[in-house]
């Protein structure tokens, strides 16, 4: 697609927001303890500020596994009150990777007590909500301080090859979550097919500088990221592999921003393969290719 030209201004910031400390990752659904062990790549906020004569909006990535109302609120509270942004024109995202903490509780009732040592109970950690909201916010400042004019351009490919239904009918006709293991030698036979469908398109949307410097990219595709889970380690997994590979490709200044769609029943193992390895890296070089 040809790049649009117009009275587009665009501002970009990342910050990062990777715990200090053995956080609890949150991404377990049973609420199993999982402080981390060691920060396989960083996480980071992301924001993109967007402004033309009549509107500014703001978009906000975050290398998180959940971000509850509540922190939505406070953030989007405070860029409206400091940013001069309407509170219903910024979208806060979190990627879902299940290698990082949580911006919020979201594990149990509120009414339910919990000891104090026992914190993470609830899926998160008041310390590092804290520390990640005060880097979330001033990824947002930055950003509008720093809007510039642009020009901008969208496209989309297809990739069908490293996002799979997690959702298998059985013979006995029961609806499953294959195992990763593959039971050898034939397979998993006990599995008549997948239930449902997934989303093959790369989406795409490019900001350059007028000095023709990417400055930002909206990145979208459809997979749970869960390569390196359930691990003890920190990590972005597939979206910050694909940032990287971005970066690489198409200069430091660029920030990409990864908003993963409906990925609930998307998981990137292939029930069928039995050669495939966890590797979100080679995910994001795919991607990014």
């Amino acid at each position: 697609m040809k790049p649009k030209k117009g009275k587009l201004r665009a501002g970009v910031a990342q910050i990062d927001i990777t715990p200090q400390y053995p956080a609890h990752l949150a991404g377990s659904a049973t609420g199993d303890y999982r402080p981390a062990k060691f920060v396989e790549d960083p996480l980071y906020a992301k924001a993109l500020v967007l402004e033309n004569d009549e509107k500014k909006l703001c978009i906000v990535s975050l290398d998180l596994t959940i971000v509850t109302k509540e922190w939505t609120e406070k953030i989007r509270r405070w860029a409206e009150e400091n940013c001069g942004i309407d509170s219903d024109a910024i979208m806060v995202h979190a990627t879902q990777t299940h290698s990082a903490p949580s911006l919020g509780y979201f594990m149990v009732d509120e009414a339910f007590e919990v000891p104090s040592e026992f914190e993470w109970v609830r899926g998160g950690e008041l310390k590092y909500f804290e520390f990640a909201f005060k880097q979330i916010i001033k990824a947002i400042e930055q950003a509008n301080r720093s809007l510039q004019p642009v020009r901008w351009a969208a496209g989309s490919g297809i990739e069908g090859r490293l996002a799979f239904n997690r959702r298998a009918i059985t013979r006995e006709g029961k609806a499953i979550i294959p195992p990763r293991d593959w039971p050898s030698p034939l397979g998993l036979t006990f599995i008549r097919y997948l239930e449902g469908p997934m989303d093959p398109e790369v989406g795409v949307v490019c900001f350059q500088s007028l000095s023709l410097k990417f400055i930002a990219m909206l990145l979208h595709y459809t997979c749970h990221p869960v390569h390196v889970f359930p691990k003890l380690i920190v990590s972005a997994d597939w979206p910050g592999a694909w940032s990287d590979e971005v970066r690489k490709r198409f200069g430091y200044t660029c920030v990409p921003l990864v908003l993963n769609g409906c990925c609930g029943n998307i998981n990137p193992n292939p029930p069928f393969d039995p050669e495939w390895k966890p590797d979100h890296y080679q995910m994001g070089r795919m991607l990014a290719t």
